[in-house]
């Protein structure tokens, strides 16, 4: 037997590595259908069909511009986290390591891992509201708190063989996905008011497509801490790129209108409500299932990829992935969280639109693309700049933060681009000079 059939039989093709351990060629098992499928089941989310429901105050042609334009926007990061990720085979918040510093990096990753289990109780408590709506209209049982905790469980024990586990539901789910889709999208189109298509804006509609579209920036921007998290299993750089970015921007598109199509319809933002109403209350309960799943598979991974990076040495991703699995639990179960899903929005901006600014623009402008792996956990290495933290990058983020809450108070912004472009074109300008300047005295090294 030759030595690379045996180096191959030697690989575990279902094992999940740690966020610093760069995953070889021979043990990623992504190609392209299972990478587009994948990501098609997790953007294919009940959250998505919510937000569309409320840029369904946008009109038709309004929502369109937004959700198109917003996600193009947004999923570029997933592009270039993704080649990182590709290249270098280690996770998206080990990668921050070299941005903000081996022990800087944990913050981020504590305030990412939050995030992804934010995700979960939106998309697990809009899918169990669908339920009881339906177990109410079919059989007359009312428990929100019970239908929550089902879902909580299903996506729990969905996840907890890791990535493999991932990959088969994605592909399974989302080939199921993209039928009733279409399907969906037929029978949304024929009970759409043919007048909403040319329905101009109001004037209090109109300023507030800044705003909408910061939001879809925002939310998309939702699954740049994942890219990497699965490019790094990619078979090629296409796949862990391009076939995300395409994947990912039609998903937005089909659930983001869908949303939309149905507010118009119904004028419910809840899918449940508008499900109910046109009459599909068991299909839809079937299809909020396999959508959720897909989904949250992916939100709890990726959420545990950071929890490890942030507790690295002492936390495995097995155990990362069921602390999370457990915790997701009794918050999907509490349904009054859902109330604050504007808030939770909003939290989504605030972290995602300057962290990946920084991390963008540091990697390819500043550092030129030169990632050392094996400097990432090397105590006064060259990421480990100040004490561990990168305080520069760390205060250019705060000052982003800072942006984003002062120019929502800005009307002109609100009422045209928004406040995230301002916002990240500031942060890119502060990141590139200051980098340039650490580069230039030494206080940031690019080799060891």
């Amino acid at each position: 037997m030759s030595e690379k059939n045996l180096q191959s039989q030697e690989i575990d093709l279902t094992k999940d590595y740690d966020s610093l351990e760069p995953v070889p060629m021979e043990a990623r098992t992504y190609n392209k259908l299972n990478m587009f499928l994948m990501w098609f089941g997790a953007n294919a989310k009940p959250g998505n069909w919510f937000i569309g429901g409320v840029f369904g105050v946008a009109g038709l042609m309004g929502a369109l511009f937004i959700t198109v334009l917003g996600s193009a926007v947004a999923y570029l990061f997933n592009i270039g986290i993704g080649l990182i990720g590709f290249t270098a085979g280690i996770a998206t918040f080990a990668i921050t390591r070299t941005v903000f510093g081996i022990r800087g990096s944990k913050i981020f990753s504590i305030l990412n891992a939050t995030s992804f289990v934010g995700w979960c109780f939106i998309n697990g408590i809009v899918a169990a509201k669908a339920m009881n709506a339906v177990s109410i209209a079919t059989i007359g049982y009312d428990n929100l708190f019970v239908w929550g905790a089902v879902m909580g469980v299903l996506q729990g024990v969905s996840v907890i063989w890791g990535r493999e586990a991932i990959r088969r539901i994605g592909t399974v789910g989302s080939a199921i996905l993209v039928v009733a889709s279409v399907a969906i999208c037929i029978v949304l189109m024929i009970k759409l008011p043919k007048e909403s298509l040319l329905q101009p804006m109001s004037d209090e509609t109109r300023s507030q497509m800044g705003a909408l579209f910061s939001m879809c920036i925002g939310v998309n921007l939702g699954w740049a801490p994942a890219a990497a998290d699965f490019g790094r299993y990619a078979k090629d750089k296409g796949t862990a790129t391009w076939i995300s970015y395409v994947s990912l921007l039609i998903t937005a598109a089909l659930f983001f209108m869908t949303g939309t199509m149905g507010y118009i319809a119904t004028g419910e933002y809840d899918p449940a409500g508008q499900f109910l109403a046109m009459g599909l209350a068991w299909p839809f309960l079937i299809l909020i299932i396999i959508l959720t799943v897909t989904t949250n598979v992916v939100n709890i991974y990726t959420g545990a990829m950071s929890l490890e990076n942030a507790f690295a040495g002492k936390l495995s991703p097995r155990k990362a992935i069921l602390i999370l699995a457990i915790i997701q639990v009794p918050l999907t179960a509490y349904y009054p969280l859902l109330g604050h899903a504007q808030t939770f929005f909003n939290y989504l901006s605030i972290i995602f639109g300057p962290l990946f600014t920084i991390l963008i623009v540091d990697h390819y402008l500043v550092k030129k693309r030169k990632l050392i792996v094996s400097q990432l956990d090397v105590k006064e290495g060259i990421y480990w700049y100040n004490n561990g933290f990168n305080i520069g990058y760390i205060i250019i983020d705060i000052i982003g933060v800072i942006l984003y809450l002062w120019f929502t108070h800005i009307n002109l912004l609100a009422s045209s681009i928004g406040v995230m472009i301002p916002m990240m074109i500031i942060v890119a300008i502060l990141t590139f000079l200051y980098g340039k300047w650490q580069v230039k005295t030494g206080r940031m090294q690019l080799e060891p």
